[in-house]
Protein backbone atom coordinates (compact mmCIF):
# COMPACT_ATOMS: atom_id res chain seq x y z
CA UNK A 1 0.00 0.00 0.00
CA UNK A 2 2.70 2.46 0.64
CA UNK A 3 4.50 1.31 -2.38
CA UNK A 4 1.53 2.43 -4.52
CA UNK A 5 1.16 5.74 -2.21
CA UNK A 6 4.89 6.87 -3.15
CA UNK A 7 4.36 5.96 -6.61
CA UNK A 8 0.96 7.95 -6.91
CA UNK A 9 2.67 10.63 -5.03
CA UNK A 10 5.47 10.58 -7.51
CA UNK A 11 3.17 10.02 -10.68
CA UNK A 12 1.04 13.68 -9.35
CA UNK A 13 4.73 15.53 -8.97
CA UNK A 14 5.73 14.75 -12.37
CA UNK A 15 2.70 15.98 -13.54
CA UNK A 16 2.56 19.14 -12.05
CA UNK A 17 6.09 19.81 -12.42
CA UNK A 18 5.06 19.18 -16.00
CA UNK A 19 2.51 21.91 -15.63
CA UNK A 20 4.13 24.08 -14.10
CA UNK A 21 7.24 24.39 -16.54
CA UNK A 22 5.16 24.59 -19.51
CA UNK A 23 4.94 27.89 -21.22
CA UNK A 24 1.88 28.51 -22.87
CA UNK A 25 2.22 31.28 -25.78
CA UNK A 26 -0.84 32.44 -27.87
CA UNK A 27 -0.59 34.36 -31.14
CA UNK A 28 -3.12 35.94 -33.59
CA UNK A 29 -3.14 36.74 -37.52
CA UNK A 30 -1.89 40.31 -37.52
CA UNK A 31 0.92 40.65 -40.48
CA UNK A 32 3.72 41.42 -40.06
CA UNK A 33 3.63 41.74 -36.29
CA UNK A 34 2.35 38.15 -36.23
CA UNK A 35 2.33 35.94 -39.09
CA UNK A 36 0.27 32.41 -38.80
CA UNK A 37 0.32 31.34 -41.80
CA UNK A 38 1.82 30.89 -45.67
CA UNK A 39 6.00 31.10 -46.33
CA UNK A 40 6.15 33.65 -43.77
CA UNK A 41 4.43 31.56 -40.45
CA UNK A 42 6.50 32.98 -37.19
CA UNK A 43 8.61 35.36 -39.09
CA UNK A 44 6.73 38.48 -37.91
CA UNK A 45 8.86 40.96 -35.96
CA UNK A 46 6.78 39.74 -32.64
CA UNK A 47 7.02 35.99 -33.40
CA UNK A 48 10.64 36.74 -33.55
CA UNK A 49 10.91 37.78 -30.34
CA UNK A 50 8.99 34.97 -28.88
CA UNK A 51 11.26 32.49 -30.67
CA UNK A 52 14.55 34.29 -29.36
CA UNK A 53 12.57 34.60 -26.03
CA UNK A 54 11.75 30.45 -25.95
CA UNK A 55 15.10 29.74 -27.42
CA UNK A 56 16.80 31.82 -23.93
CA UNK A 57 14.41 29.95 -21.60
CA UNK A 58 15.27 26.50 -22.40
CA UNK A 59 14.50 25.50 -18.67
CA UNK A 60 10.78 25.57 -19.77
CA UNK A 61 8.90 23.76 -22.04
CA UNK A 62 6.92 26.07 -24.58
CA UNK A 63 3.44 25.74 -26.29
CA UNK A 64 2.34 28.06 -28.82
CA UNK A 65 -1.09 28.25 -30.14
CA UNK A 66 -2.59 30.10 -32.74
CA UNK A 67 -6.15 32.04 -32.19
CA UNK A 68 -8.12 34.94 -32.42
CA UNK A 69 -7.66 38.17 -29.87
CA UNK A 70 -10.71 37.16 -27.55
CA UNK A 71 -9.16 33.62 -26.91
CA UNK A 72 -5.02 35.26 -26.63
CA UNK A 73 -6.96 37.39 -23.91
CA UNK A 74 -9.22 34.89 -22.18
CA UNK A 75 -6.03 32.49 -22.02
CA UNK A 76 -3.81 35.70 -20.39
CA UNK A 77 -6.57 36.42 -17.46
CA UNK A 78 -7.22 32.61 -16.55
CA UNK A 79 -3.85 30.64 -17.73
CA UNK A 80 -0.80 31.07 -14.80
CA UNK A 81 1.66 30.80 -16.99
CA UNK A 82 0.33 32.19 -20.29
CA UNK A 83 2.74 34.67 -22.32
CA UNK A 84 1.63 36.88 -25.34
CA UNK A 85 4.63 38.97 -27.34
CA UNK A 86 3.17 41.92 -29.73
CA UNK A 87 1.25 43.52 -26.68
CA UNK A 88 0.22 47.24 -26.37
CA UNK A 89 -0.17 48.58 -23.20
CA UNK A 90 -3.02 49.81 -21.66
CA UNK A 91 -5.12 50.34 -18.10
CA UNK A 92 -7.43 47.13 -18.49
CA UNK A 93 -4.92 45.00 -19.56
CA UNK A 94 -2.80 45.94 -16.73
CA UNK A 95 -5.14 44.34 -13.93
CA UNK A 96 -4.25 41.08 -15.48
CA UNK A 97 -0.86 41.28 -17.51
CA UNK A 98 2.62 41.90 -16.02
CA UNK A 99 4.59 43.54 -18.98
CA UNK A 100 8.07 43.64 -19.71
CA UNK A 101 10.29 46.25 -20.38
CA UNK A 102 9.44 47.40 -24.25
CA UNK A 103 10.53 44.86 -26.77
CA UNK A 104 10.44 47.77 -29.73
CA UNK A 105 9.75 51.26 -30.57
CA UNK A 106 6.97 51.00 -33.22
CA UNK A 107 5.85 53.93 -35.73
CA UNK A 108 2.28 54.98 -34.63
CA UNK A 109 -0.63 54.28 -37.59
CA UNK A 110 0.71 57.22 -40.39
CA UNK A 111 -1.12 58.82 -43.06
CA UNK A 112 -0.07 56.68 -46.50
CA UNK A 113 -0.72 58.12 -49.97
CA UNK A 114 0.61 57.12 -53.50
CA UNK A 115 3.98 59.12 -54.17
CA UNK A 116 2.09 60.03 -57.38
CA UNK A 117 -0.55 62.24 -55.26
CA UNK A 118 1.84 63.75 -53.16
CA UNK A 119 1.29 67.11 -54.49
CA UNK A 120 -2.18 66.85 -53.45
CA UNK A 121 -1.03 67.41 -49.51
CA UNK A 122 1.73 69.60 -49.58
CA UNK A 123 -0.90 72.48 -48.15
CA UNK A 124 -1.67 70.43 -45.36
CA UNK A 125 1.77 69.68 -44.37
CA UNK A 126 3.65 71.08 -41.30
CA UNK A 127 6.83 72.84 -40.61
CA UNK A 128 7.94 69.75 -39.43
CA UNK A 129 6.65 67.31 -42.11
CA UNK A 130 3.92 66.11 -39.88
CA UNK A 131 0.32 65.95 -41.76
CA UNK A 132 -2.82 67.92 -40.71
CA UNK A 133 -5.56 65.90 -40.73
CA UNK A 134 -7.63 67.81 -38.77
CA UNK A 135 -7.57 70.18 -42.02
CA UNK A 136 -7.77 67.28 -44.44
CA UNK A 137 -11.03 66.57 -42.93
CA UNK A 138 -12.37 69.69 -42.28
CA UNK A 139 -11.86 70.72 -46.15
CA UNK A 140 -13.29 67.27 -47.26
CA UNK A 141 -11.76 67.26 -50.68
CA UNK A 142 -9.73 64.09 -50.64
CA UNK A 143 -11.41 60.44 -50.78
CA UNK A 144 -10.11 58.99 -47.31
CA UNK A 145 -10.68 55.06 -46.30
CA UNK A 146 -10.33 54.12 -42.74
CA UNK A 147 -11.99 50.58 -41.11
CA UNK A 148 -15.08 50.64 -39.60
CA UNK A 149 -14.88 50.63 -35.42
CA UNK A 150 -10.56 50.46 -35.37
CA UNK A 151 -8.82 52.29 -32.67
CA UNK A 152 -6.20 54.10 -34.01
CA UNK A 153 -5.06 56.55 -31.88
CA UNK A 154 -7.63 59.06 -29.73
CA UNK A 155 -6.62 62.40 -31.53
CA UNK A 156 -7.11 60.69 -35.12
CA UNK A 157 -10.19 57.94 -33.06
CA UNK A 158 -11.91 61.70 -32.07
CA UNK A 159 -11.48 63.18 -35.39
CA UNK A 160 -12.98 60.25 -37.61
CA UNK A 161 -16.03 60.55 -35.27
CA UNK A 162 -15.96 64.18 -36.05
CA UNK A 163 -16.22 64.26 -39.59
CA UNK A 164 -17.98 60.65 -40.10
CA UNK A 165 -20.76 62.13 -42.56
CA UNK A 166 -18.02 63.55 -44.66
CA UNK A 167 -18.96 62.68 -48.42
CA UNK A 168 -15.64 62.66 -49.01
CA UNK A 169 -15.36 59.42 -46.16
CA UNK A 170 -15.43 55.65 -46.69
CA UNK A 171 -15.60 53.33 -43.56
CA UNK A 172 -15.01 49.71 -45.01
CA UNK A 173 -16.38 46.72 -43.50
CA UNK A 174 -15.63 43.12 -43.78
CA UNK A 175 -12.74 40.62 -44.45
CA UNK A 176 -9.45 42.14 -45.73
CA UNK A 177 -9.71 45.20 -44.52
CA UNK A 178 -6.31 46.85 -44.57
CA UNK A 179 -5.65 44.57 -47.89
CA UNK A 180 -8.88 46.48 -49.25
CA UNK A 181 -7.73 49.72 -48.60
CA UNK A 182 -4.30 49.14 -49.55
CA UNK A 183 -5.59 48.15 -52.94
CA UNK A 184 -8.09 50.90 -52.66
CA UNK A 185 -5.29 53.33 -52.71
CA UNK A 186 -3.36 51.93 -55.50
CA UNK A 187 -6.20 51.82 -57.71
CA UNK A 188 -6.77 55.63 -57.02
CA UNK A 189 -10.62 54.71 -55.94
CA UNK A 190 -9.14 56.06 -52.59
CA UNK A 191 -6.29 59.32 -52.29
CA UNK A 192 -4.92 58.71 -48.64
CA UNK A 193 -5.44 55.99 -45.98
CA UNK A 194 -4.12 55.64 -42.28
CA UNK A 195 -2.69 52.44 -41.19
CA UNK A 196 1.07 51.48 -39.77
CA UNK A 197 3.95 51.41 -42.31
CA UNK A 198 5.16 47.74 -41.65
CA UNK A 199 1.27 46.81 -42.25
CA UNK A 200 1.57 48.86 -45.79
CA UNK A 201 5.14 47.28 -46.82
CA UNK A 202 3.27 43.76 -46.04
CA UNK A 203 0.45 43.93 -47.80
CA UNK A 204 1.94 46.07 -50.95
CA UNK A 205 4.10 42.55 -50.95
CA UNK A 206 0.95 40.70 -50.91
CA UNK A 207 -0.84 42.33 -53.32
CA UNK A 208 2.24 42.66 -55.94
CA UNK A 209 1.73 46.66 -56.06
CA UNK A 210 4.96 48.10 -57.14
CA UNK A 211 4.27 51.78 -57.58
CA UNK A 212 5.88 53.81 -54.31
CA UNK A 213 3.96 54.60 -51.39
CA UNK A 214 4.72 57.63 -48.57
CA UNK A 215 4.12 57.68 -45.35
CA UNK A 216 3.18 60.69 -43.10
CA UNK A 217 3.78 61.55 -39.15
CA UNK A 218 0.40 62.66 -38.55
CA UNK A 219 0.08 66.20 -36.38
CA UNK A 220 -1.19 65.43 -32.80
CA UNK A 221 -0.30 61.51 -32.91
CA UNK A 222 3.04 60.34 -33.90
CA UNK A 223 4.56 59.59 -30.58
CA UNK A 224 6.39 55.91 -30.82
CA UNK A 225 4.31 53.18 -29.57
CA UNK A 226 6.01 50.78 -27.13
CA UNK A 227 5.33 46.93 -27.94
CA UNK A 228 5.59 44.40 -25.36
CA UNK A 229 5.65 40.99 -24.19
CA UNK A 230 2.82 40.26 -21.47
CA UNK A 231 2.47 37.52 -19.14
CA UNK A 232 -0.54 36.30 -16.43
CA UNK A 233 -0.54 38.89 -13.33
CA UNK A 234 0.85 35.84 -11.00
CA UNK A 235 3.70 35.00 -8.97
CA UNK A 236 5.01 32.28 -12.24
CA UNK A 237 3.71 35.10 -14.38
CA UNK A 238 5.84 37.38 -12.63
CA UNK A 239 9.01 35.44 -12.50
CA UNK A 240 8.82 34.68 -15.97
CA UNK A 241 8.72 38.29 -16.79
CA UNK A 242 11.95 38.74 -15.09
CA UNK A 243 13.47 36.09 -16.85
CA UNK A 244 12.15 37.86 -20.17
CA UNK A 245 13.32 41.64 -19.20
CA UNK A 246 17.16 40.15 -19.18
CA UNK A 247 16.57 38.32 -22.88
CA UNK A 248 15.17 41.90 -24.21
CA UNK A 249 18.21 43.71 -22.73
CA UNK A 250 20.57 41.06 -24.42
CA UNK A 251 18.75 40.90 -27.52
CA UNK A 252 17.44 44.58 -28.12
CA UNK A 253 19.20 44.55 -31.47
CA UNK A 254 17.95 41.37 -32.85
CA UNK A 255 14.45 42.75 -32.07
CA UNK A 256 14.86 45.93 -33.81
CA UNK A 257 16.59 44.70 -36.61
CA UNK A 258 13.15 42.54 -36.91
CA UNK A 259 10.85 45.20 -36.84
CA UNK A 260 13.34 47.27 -39.02
CA UNK A 261 12.92 44.50 -42.30
CA UNK A 262 9.34 45.19 -42.35
CA UNK A 263 9.64 49.11 -42.80
CA UNK A 264 9.27 50.92 -46.17
CA UNK A 265 12.48 52.79 -46.80
CA UNK A 266 11.36 56.57 -46.57
CA UNK A 267 10.03 55.58 -43.25
CA UNK A 268 12.98 53.69 -41.89
CA UNK A 269 15.09 56.35 -42.45
CA UNK A 270 12.73 58.63 -40.65
CA UNK A 271 12.24 55.55 -37.80
CA UNK A 272 16.33 55.82 -37.79
CA UNK A 273 16.36 59.34 -36.70
CA UNK A 274 13.67 59.55 -34.78
CA UNK A 275 15.30 56.97 -32.34
CA UNK A 276 19.19 58.14 -32.62
CA UNK A 277 17.46 60.97 -30.54
CA UNK A 278 16.12 58.07 -27.53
Amino acid sequence: MLKIFLLLSIALLFCFSKEHTTVHWNTVSFPPSLITKGELKNQGYSDIVRNIIIKNMSSYQHNVEIGNTKLAVTNLRRLEFSCFSGLNRNEEREKFTYFSKPTILSLPNELIIKKSNQHKFRKYLTSDNKIDLFQILKDDILRFGYVDSRAYHNYIDDLIQKFKSNKNSFARKGADLTKGLVYMLSRDRLDYIIEYPTMIKYNKEELNIKEEFLQYPIKNASELIKVYVGCNKSMYGKNLIDNIDEIIINQKEEFVKAYKKWLPKNSLKRYKEITKKK
